[in-house]
């Protein structure tokens, strides 16, 4: 009779103790899921927030500054509006970019159009 008690009370033992870590783990789990869950939202948070700020510099561009140069090319541009310190001519607002051909042998100064190099007479080539 005494065995019977105890490989009964042995058998409750092994259950509690299975029921108590199943418990333990299922508590721990429910924190991880948690966890889990708030991690992911914050990431599609701040994925969201990225994408959004990445189209707005997009959609409105970087506003660039316009650029003032000589009209002798005394010095390199500068960002404001005044006079050249060597010739004293007033500095021009510079125009937009626009594409640039030059004669391979560098004869003369980049033109704003196709054609030929007055010196050498070769095609002026689309800069790079």
């Amino acid at each position: 009779m005494l065995q019977k008690e105890s490989a009964f009370s042995h058998a409750c033992n092994k259950q509690r103790l299975f029921l108590c870590r199943n418990r333990l783990y299922n508590q721990n789990f429910g924190h991880m899921k948690k966890l889990r869950v708030l991690l992911l939202a914050v990431m599609a948070i701040v994925s969201v927030a990225a994408f959004a700020f990445q189209e707005k510099q997009h959609k409105h561009g970087k506003k660039e500054h316009a650029k003032y140069e000589c009209p002798m090319k005394c010095e390199p541009a500068s960002d404001k509006p005044g006079k050249c310190s060597k010739c004293g001519m007033e500095l021009k607002k510079q125009k937009e970019a626009t594409a640039q051909y030059e004669c391979p042998m560098k004869c003369e100064p980049a033109k704003d159009k196709p054609g030929k190099c007055g010196k050498c007479g070769m095609e002026l080539k689309k800069k790079a």
